[in-house]
């Protein structure tokens, strides 16, 4: 078990907590992604010194971020700059694991904490913020780009810096004041971290109107392919092998589709309380808790 999810479950007190690499590999994320993040390069150059990308000119941690095999960016920050946005953080970091100062200075006397499995640029967005560096913070964000920028939030505990951004990136990506998403999973899983239920909750029934299920119970995709290989991070037991109300319901046959779609509107979405409780939790912390009250 890696520091940082031994980290997250003594946060936890102990309780197992699931986040997105128990979901999936961690390259899951990246290869299901081909968003750009075209304004990171820019940025990068801004605070680049050397080989090293400086967040604080007096920063004292190293952290390697990225695969040998793609590209190791070292960004150098304040660690208590990143503990206190953190808890995960503030854990591995000062909480006596190997990623600890008095674990991880080198020979040199130098701290580098390597993070292989996170990707660079939504992790530099990241980073930006904690540092204050607001001015390389972007106004919009597209959808695939706000998605790996939450599965990185959520995995450290600190989606609650986002709040300044995020309802506006959120509801950039509506039409016509409606949100629309790309692909209905992905977008579960921004309405999920950002604590938007009813968003939420249309999407996970949207998802499973229009699923069936296979004799093993699993629900899959309009091209059969089991919801639970989905590249994309999901809430914790949300649809993905569970035979919601049987067959008949979650199985859109032919001949009853079009009198399951007169009736949607009277099917209640497959979340249970837990995931409801989570979700007005992390309305609070991002800021839509106000607006969707204000909305009702």
């Amino acid at each position: 078990m890696s520091s940082r999810k031994r980290a997250a479950d003594a946060i936890a007190g102990g309780a197992p907590r699931r986040g997105p690499s128990d979901a999936a590999p961690s390259n899951s994320s990246a290869a299901a992604s081909k968003c750009g993040w075209a304004f990171v390069h820019s940025a990068k150059e801004s605070l680049s010194c050397g080989s090293a990308f400086y967040f604080d000119p007096r920063g004292d941690l190293i952290l390697s971020v990225g695969e040998a095999e793609d590209e190791v960016n070292d960004f150098v920050v304040c660690s208590r700059t990143v503990a206190r946005g953190s808890k995960v953080f503030d854990a591995m970091l000062f909480g006596g694991f190997a990623e600890s100062a008095a674990s991880a200075l080198a020979s040199d006397g130098s701290w580098t904490v390597k993070l292989p499995d996170d990707q660079m640029a939504p992790f530099f967005l990241v980073l930006t913020i904690l540092h204050g560096n607001f001015q390389l913070v972007p106004r919009t964000l597209e959808e695939a780009e706000l998605y790996e920028l939450l599965v990185v939030t959520e995995k450290y505990d600190m989606t609650h810096v986002l709040r300044p951004w995020a309802k506006r990136w959120f509801n950039q990506l509506a039409i016509g004041g409606v949100p629309h998403f790309q692909d209905r999973q992905r977008g579960m899983w921004i309405a999920w971290e950002l604590g938007r239920e009813d968003v939420f909750c249309n999407l996970a029934k949207e998802l499973m109107l229009s699923s069936c299920v296979d004799d093993a119970g699993q629900l899959l995709s309009g091209d059969d392919v089991p919801l639970c290989l989905s590249p994309f991070h999901e809430p914790p037991d949300a649809l993905v092998n569970q035979n919601v109300y049987g067959h008949e319901y979650c199985d859109p046959w032919t001949r009853i589709k079009k009198e399951l779609e007169s009736l949607v509107d009277n099917v209640p979405a497959p979340v249970a309380q837990v995931h409801l409780d989570r979700l007005r939790a992390q309305a609070i912390k991002t800021g839509f808790g106000q607006t969707c009250a204000m909305e009702k």
